[in-house]
């Protein structure tokens, strides 16, 4: 996986996110400029004030076809992560979802630099057996026992993403925190993912933050899950997802 051929990008915000700019049609496109042969689209859950649609966002998710010119098309979520441990993925969400993210965020996580807590109640989330990737866990906003949680998520097969906006993820104390949670995820075999956290399609696929924190961890970034589209749909058929097995023939 290099710059001039990242193949799949899981974290993607449509205008269904009410922050980002871009449609379902204008990243597939995208993806087929820059040869990204598997697209992951994961806007926010409902909870999320002022920055989420409606919850038949998620319940409609079946219209969208799951292969279109040359792109696979992965149906998800980034859900919301709150004080209690649970997310605003709602049931009636996963039977059409082909994955499920979570993440803290501002509005629904109150705790902030609490490690102990931030901890603990990632290791609640990783454990419950429903969300499949943590997005952006090595954010300085909220402290985290790195360790801890890489050892969870390698026993319950949880990916831990790492995280490549250029606007938001930028900053020493992040990138050093991303680094050690590489290193110390080598050392688990915690399985890791890169994600764009794409809020415009010109974004998709832009890994360089990440391809540099890989470089600073001496991991080489092939060990990402999204190095391959096999690779992401043997690890979400790994996690019960198992309708995914089917687009295999277009890896």
């Amino acid at each position: 996986m290099d710059n001039k051929n990242a193949l799949v990008d899981l974290h993607v915000h449509t205008v269904a996110s009410s922050h980002a700019y871009s449609t379902i049609y204008e990243y597939i496109m995208e993806a087929g400029r820059k040869g990204l042969k598997m697209i992951g689209i994961s806007d926010h859950g409902t909870e999320l004030v002022d920055g989420a649609y409606h919850k038949w966002h998620f319940d409609n998710l079946d219209c969208v076809p799951s292969y279109r010119d040359g792109v696979i098309i992965l149906k998800g979520i980034e859900a919301n992560i709150k004080d209690d441990g649970s997310t605003d993925c709602k049931q009636s969400y996963l039977e059409h979802l082909d994955y499920i993210t979570a993440g803290f965020h501002g509005p629904l996580y109150s705790a902030g630099g609490d490690k102990a807590k931030n901890t603990n109640i990632l290791i609640k989330v990783i454990s419950s057996g429903t969300v499949d990737i943590i997005t952006h866990p090595a954010n300085s906003r909220y402290p985290l026992d790195l360790e801890r949680i890489i050892e969870v998520a390698a026993a319950n097969n949880v990916a831990l993403e790492i995280n490549s906006s250029i606007y938001s993820r930028r900053g020493e104390e992040n990138e050093q925190m991303a680094v050690e949670l590489i290193k110390c995820a080598v050392a688990y075999h915690a399985p890791l993912i890169i994600g764009s956290d794409a809020h415009i399609c010109f974004n998709l696929g832009d890994f360089s933050l990440a391809y540099r924190l890989f470089e600073r961890a001496g991991c080489p970034v092939d060990y990402a899950l999204n190095s391959t589209p096999g690779k992401v749909i043997e690890f979400l058929v790994s996690r019960s997802h198992k309708q995914l097995h089917d687009l295999m023939k277009y890896c």
